[in-house]
């Protein structure tokens, strides 16, 4: 450690003393390292030396001398200054360069000294050394190479902006410099004096467009490779015209490789004609043409820009001064705004064909359908196809390319209709791709000089199949076949009548997918095929068709694969030999004369069953099977509670017909055989009897009394239905039946009741001999079923509900008011008044109505339905009354001990008023009746003022107001016979005055009010 020390001190001393001029350096051979001609023996002494001859000449420096040093003994620069090529030197300047004095040229000549010099350096501090070092003069912007090359900057070369976006790595590592005021683009930005990559001193390669993909990164993908394709001019790519490369060469392009056309083909960055550095100008497409002169047929189209007043690209370029070309390309992007599209050149099309832009009269209407693009054809023969698209750009090689866009058909440069490629008169364009088609020429569409857009649409249909519409073609469902199939057209002796084949339906389970079902709706195409043409149905007439047969059954079966059991089935004609087919002996795909299952034969829709009727009626095919009487309703449905899936629905109605329970096409019975619920064409199976599968609301039958299946005892006919799940059929006749589909008897179902409900019936203990009135006409509205107008069992009992008494409302806590007054709506008011029997807690009675009167079984011989037997004596109805109104009776307080009116027939002194409430002793209705207690009281309602809803509480003595008058003022009733007489008689009948005291002993003295009164 502390030799170390000595020896740092004494080597301090020594720099210390050579410092203060202790040593003699000898200038001379410090600069001989390079400059050895400047030695002493020959700068001084004229002579050479031991190792080197006298230097006659002085020689400041060649590039010889600098290898002396960067030979890889101090600085191993051989391969970037040596190995690989360099800045020109020894070679004369030109003539129009003016090289300034402070860079010195040897014999005129460029050489190393010229811009280097081991003396000085630019301005290392703001350079860095690795910039600035031994060159004569700054050149942090270019200073030095624009001091020589005054014409590489300025106009109509590469701009030297401000580098505001990200460039490629590679830039760097090549080399690649950028100014050092404000990070702009300069000389050493593509040039580098010592070891370029490429000619020009470049820093990168040519080929694929290096030198120009470092900095404009915006024109790479994001792979680093270059953009091609629609939007970009190609690249990297081989020129094969010879004539074109030279011509493009005279101009000052470039090419790579075997003539690979590059960025520096079109753009020269320092000779260039325009401020996009072009090598030609473009205003009238003269550079675009040099390549592309087939394209001059666009002038005078409509895509001719020049012809669009005001038009300008999205750059606000004119095609008057930058050419019909740069409307739409541009070599770096579309000159337009895209527009929505599927495919690349599709948004490019749609960048003009949009709603408000240069061709909105010849706008694509997205949102309606047009012919695919993007898609891949199965073969092409003259038609482009164009590449998919890959990185947002879609490249386009004629032997590589499978993808079909709007170039395949049109061609935007080409003076033909449409732009079209070929012909459509004789479908040659489409026929091109659609080679599946051109069977269409041999039919009679395509004889008749019908072509592809005679029917289809290529843009802006409303239909996927691109058919034309026409505004009779009924919602679509002929797809363009009633352009020509109607009249006055080319097809009018093929015309579709009113009543055909349904279409614009949805395809349901079942149905063949050998028909069309692209769009799951049953059209005129589903069945037929316009472009074929069909062998072995023409006999028949029946063409174009998508399916062959032999018959009219082998295409129906296609779809209606359930209908084959109709076959050898009754209803199978062929059997008798006289026809080939089943189908069209009842049915008509075209031209029907019924609409409704379009049946060869005139139907009604009305009655709901004469399709049937067509056969089964007198003198028809099935005259066996007629039916003569009533059957099951047919027609449109108004009121139904039950399941309505069965029945047809049409236009918002539904509709029942013989077709709701019966499917002809079910194999049925032989003939001759009595048809029951298994074998009769039933084509409703829904494990349990086939009535319910409407009837819903019957099926609480099953858990009453008049299940039949329970009975204890069946006949013959009740076993036998039993046995075939018939349970209905008991009681109801589908076919040839009377009301109810019962049996047909001017009683009806009253008689069909006491079937069972009479001695020795089913219901023997349910028999009644007096009942409610019934096969009477009755004209209220109610909303219970009636026979012929008349009151019947079933009008107030359901036979099926399971409900108590089977009645047909149903009622709680006594309430039978309410089934009641469905028809005695006017008795309703009893449930408010004291004649409500439930009102009287010591009263033994169970509702309201039963407690005066009973339905069935009362005594005989009575009236008013009265429950009780009484004697006529007094004549029937004053009995009923008193039955209450007497002592020990439920209304013995409001008993008559005197009672009033007289018994004396009415005749006595008639009036209509009160005609019709006479009675006689049976207490019938009788004009020669005499007046009683009915005649002027209502018993089932309180007589209280109109308009008001005032009732007297608590039981009063009764008076005009609560007595259950019939009349609303007392000698209004009166007076109905008595006249003037009136008030008189009832103050004498009814006030205690004059008739409530009691006289034993004979009659009571008479007063003088008798005499006024006429006693």
């Amino acid at each position: 450690m502390n030799k170390m020390i000595i020896c740092l001190i004494l080597l301090l001393a020594g720099v210390q003393l050579y410092a203060k001029g202790g040593g003699n350096p000898d200038s001379a051979k410090e600069c001989a390292i390079c400059h050895y001609e400047w030695m002493d023996p020959f700068f001084y002494e004229f002579k050479g030396t031991d190792l080197v001859p006298y230097q006659k000449e002085r020689v400041v420096a060649t590039q010889e001398i600098c290898f002396g040093c960067h030979d890889g003994t101090v600085a191993d620069s051989r391969k970037r200054v040596w190995a690989k090529d360099m800045h020109k030197t020894g070679v004369e300047i030109p003539e129009n360069m003016d090289v300034p004095d402070i860079l010195p040229l040897e014999n005129g000549k460029i050489v190393c000294k010229t811009c280097h010099t081991a003396h000085v350096t630019g301005n290392p501090k703001r350079e860095g050394y690795e910039r600035s070092i031994f060159l004569r003069m700054e050149n942090g912007n270019s200073e030095l190479c624009k001091s020589c090359h005054t014409k590489k900057a300025g106009h109509y070369n590469h701009p030297q902006k401000q580098v505001n976006y990200k460039i490629s790595q590679k830039f760097y590592e090549y080399g690649g410099e950028l100014g050092m005021d404000h990070n702009q683009v300069i000389c050493q930005s593509c040039h580098t004096p010592h070891g370029p990559k490429e000619s020009k001193l470049l820093i990168g390669h040519l080929e694929d467009s290096d030198i120009c993909s470092m900095c404009h990164t915006d024109k790479l993908n994001p792979n680093l490779s270059y953009k091609k394709g629609l939007l970009n001019h190609p690249v990297n790519i081989n020129h094969k015209d010879e004539k074109e490369v030279k011509l493009l060469k005279s101009y000052g392009g470039t090419f790579a490789g075997k003539n690979e056309i590059i960025c520096l083909t079109c753009h020269n960055t320092h000779k260039g004609v325009s401020e996009q550095l072009l090598v030609l100008s473009n205003r009238g497409d003269q550079l675009c043409l040099v390549c592309h002169e087939n394209k001059k047929e666009i002038y005078r189209t409509k895509h001719d820009m020049k012809r669009e007043k005001g038009f300008t690209n999205k750059m606000g370029e004119s095609p008057f001064n930058h050419g019909v070309c740069n409307a739409c390309h541009g070599p770096h992007g579309w000159s337009l705004k895209l527009g929505k599209g599927d495919d690349l050149v599709e948004k490019a099309c749609l960048s003009c064909h949009s709603k408000g832009l240069a061709a909105g009269e010849k706008t694509i209407n997205n949102n309606l359908h047009n012919h695919p693009t993007g898609k891949k054809p199965e073969k092409v023969k003259k038609l482009p196809l164009f590449g998919e698209v890959i990185d947002y750009f879609a490249e386009n090689f004629d032997k590589n390319e499978s993808v079909m866009t709007c170039a395949t058909c049109h061609n935007v440069h080409k003076k033909t209709e449409n732009f079209l490629r070929d012909g459509i008169k004789n479908s040659g364009l489409c026929l091109d791709c659609h080679k599946g088609k051109k069977e269409i020429l041999s039919t009679e569409h395509g004889k008749t000089g019908i072509n592809c857009l005679s029917c289809h649409r290529i843009h802006n249909s409303k239909n996927k199949k691109l058919l034309k519409k026409d505004k009779i073609d009924r919602e679509g469902a002929g797809q363009g076949c009633f352009n020509c199939h109607r009249k006055g057209e080319k097809a009018e002796e093929k015309l579709i009548g009113k009543n055909s084949h349904p279409v614009s339906i949805k395809f349901k389970a079942g149905m063949s997918e050998k028909i069309n079902t692209d769009e799951k709706m049953l059209t005129c195409v589903s069945c037929h095929n316009p472009h074929k043409k069909t062998e072995n149905l023409n006999e028949m007439g029946m063409n174009f068709m998508r399916i062959e047969g032999k018959n009219y059954d082998e295409v129906c079966s296609q779809c209606h694969e359930n209908k084959d059991k109709i076959y050898e089935s009754d209803h199978d004609l062929r059997q008798s030999g006289k026809s080939k087919n089943t189908c069209n002996q009842c049915h008509l795909v075209h031209n029907a004369k019924s609409e409704r299952m379009i049946f060869s034969f005139k139907v009604s829709e009305d009655e709901g069953k004469s399709i049937c009727l067509n056969c089964h009626k007198d003198g028809g095919m099935a005259e066996e099977k007629t039916i003569k009487h009533v059957s099951h309703p047919v027609g449109t449905v108004e009121k139904f509670g039950g399941n309505r899936k069965y029945l047809d629905n049409k236009n918002g109605k539904y509709f029942l017909s013989c077709n709701t329970c019966h499917d002809p096409h079910l194999n049925g019975p032989d003939k001759g055989d009595e048809g029951d619920i298994n074998n009769s064409f039933i084509k409703i199976n829904t494990g349990e009897n086939v009535c319910l599968a409407c009837h819903t609301e019957k099926k609480e039958i099953y858990e009453t009394k008049h299940y039949v299946v329970e009975f204890p005892e069946k006949d013959e006919k009740a076993e036998r239905l039993v046995e075939e799940g018939d349970v209905c059929g008991i009681c109801h006749t589908v076919h040839n039946s009377g009301e109810y589909l019962l049996p047909n008897d001017k009683d009806g179902p009253v008689k069909w009741c006491k079937n069972c409900h009479s001695e020795n019936g089913y219901a023997e203990e349910k028999t009644f001999d007096t009942s409610h009135p019934y096969n009477e006409k009755f004209n209220a509205d109610i909303d219970m079923p009636l026979f012929n107008g008349k009151l019947v069992c079933a009008t107030c009992h359901n036979p099926h509900s399971s409900n108590n008494k089977f009645v047909r409302i149903q009622t709680k806590d006594g309430n039978d008011f309410k089934f009641c007054s469905e028809c005695h709506g006017e008795k309703k008011q009893i449930v408010r008044s004291d004649h409500n029997m439930l009102i009287f807690k010591n009263a033994n009675f169970d509702n309201v109505c039963s407690s005066c009167h009973k339905m069935h079984n009362f005594p005989a011989d009575n009236s008013f339905l009265f429950p009780f037997e009484v004697l006529s004596e007094k004549g029937f109805v004053k009995e009923v009354c008193f039955y209450c109104h007497s002592k020990g009776g439920i209304a013995e307080e409001k008993t008559l001990k005197r009672y009033g009116h007289p018994d004396i027939p009415v005749t006595y002194r008639y009036n209509q008023k009160i005609a019709d409430l006479v009675y006689n002793r049976k207490g019938e209705n009788d004009i020669l009746g005499s007046i009683t207690c009915a005649t002027c009281h209502d018993v089932h309602k309180w007589t209280w003022k109109k308009g008001t809803h005032y009732r007297p509480v608590g039981n009063l003595e009764g008076n005009q107001m609560n007595s259950f008058l019939r009349f609303d003022e007392v000698t209004g009733m009166c007076s109905a016979c008595h006249g003037v007489e009136a008030l008189p008689r009832f103050k004498y009948y009814h006030t205690n005055k004059y008739r409530g005291k009691e006289y034993k002993g004979g009659e009571r003295k008479k007063s003088i009010f008798d005499l006024i009164i006429g006693h």
